[in-house]
């Protein structure tokens, strides 16, 4: 407890009291003519500062995910440095994407639904890049499709058509009878789009796999 005491104007005593484990502050002043008046102040000193908490975008070097600068000042995709990268890419611009957090991302879907029945499906649409879909195919991904074009790249790259859904209102003869030729999952969605997938299953002479949206 440390205590500081001193004069005021017209004889008038104060003393303010600090409790150096709490941090508490009490302040008492004495009038004079008997009067007495007593003021007392909390303070509370500042919590010790917490841990700094994760950063994405600073991370040690070498040992992060996705894009961060290292301790070491420098540009950073998952274990290399962007700049390594840069110079063995003979083209610029280029793109530079982050295996470990397309990894990661795959994997905590993966583990949310686990013990469900269910389909964790790539949209082609998003990125047709076929490095990043045979990955993904590689990890257990299906494929989300809205073209025939899209749907020749995921079976270029291995996806298996039985978990490849394919999406869209506007889907045309061809690309229905390559999907139901594949087996692949289709989603009815519109009436004539019902009859375009029915006509494509006739002509084949296959039965059409279809989704209903709910």
């Amino acid at each position: 407890m440390l205590m500081k005491q001193g004069m005021q104007a017209g004889s008038t005593r104060s003393a303010v009291m600090l409790n150096s484990k709490t941090g508490a502050m009490r302040a008492c002043r004495r009038l004079p003519q008997g009067a007495r008046r007593q003021l007392t102040v909390q303070a509370t000193a500042a919590p010790e500062k917490p841990a700094p908490a994760y950063n994405q975008w600073h991370q040690p070097a070498g040992k992060g995910e996705s894009f961060y600068t290292g301790d070491d000042g420098y540009q950073y995709v998952d274990n290399m440095r962007v700049d390594d990268v840069r110079q063995q890419v003979p083209d610029s611009p280029f793109y530079l994407y982050s295996k470990r957090r397309i990894t990661n991302n795959y994997m905590a879907y993966k583990k949310a639904l686990e013990g469900l029945d269910s389909i964790i499906g790539y949209a082609v649409k998003a990125n047709n890049n076929m490095v990043i879909m045979k990955h993904l195919q590689q990890l257990g991904s299906g494929a989300v499709l809205v073209s025939g074009n899209e749907l020749k790249a995921a079976l270029a790259v291995g996806f298996d058509p039985t978990r490849t859904i394919f999406n869209g209102n506007g889907k045309l003869p061809w690309e229905l009878e390559l999907a139901v030729d594949k087996g692949v999952l289709i989603n009815i969605d519109s009436e004539f789009d019902f009859d375009n997938i029915k006509a494509a299953a006739k002509k084949l002479n296959k039965p059409a796999k279809t989704l209903l949206r709910i």
